[in-house]
């Protein structure tokens, strides 16, 4: 938990800049799988269970990939993302929804990975 909590910080403060405004209340809403994924590790960490570390580290991984590429094309306005039409920014209020779905696809990924035996170690 030690590492994960600097990860999610870091991860926050790239989604803040990434967006480009200062007090940015969507900044907050964007960040809404960064935390689920320390309550889904902290009840795993409680319960003994490594299937749902495993899960709650998918959760990250696949939540963060759907939210890092948008926030990354947007910060660089990639095929003007940011600045091709007046409504764009109301992505914004998507994104976490999106990122969410695939958080728990690779919940889902990394709990069948663990429970197939993956990271037991030889």
């Amino acid at each position: 938990m030690k590492v994960l909590i600097p990860v999610l910080l870091a991860l926050f403060v790239f989604i803040w800049f990434a967006e480009g405004v200062l007090l940015n209340p969507f900044a907050i809403w964007n960040a809404a799988p960064l935390v689920i994924c320390p309550v889904l590790y902290a009840r795993a960490v409680a319960r003994s269970d490594r299937r749902q570390v495993w899960g709650a580290l998918g959760f990250l991984l696949g939540s963060m990939a759907i939210s890092m590429s948008f926030h990354i094309a947007w910060l660089l306005n990639l095929d003007e993302i940011r600045t091709g039409s007046s409504t764009s920014a109301l992505v914004l209020l998507f994104i976490p929804i999106y990122a969410c779905v695939a958080g728990g696809a690779g919940f889902a990924f990394g709990w069948l990975a663990r429970h197939a035996g993956w990271g037991n170690g030889a």
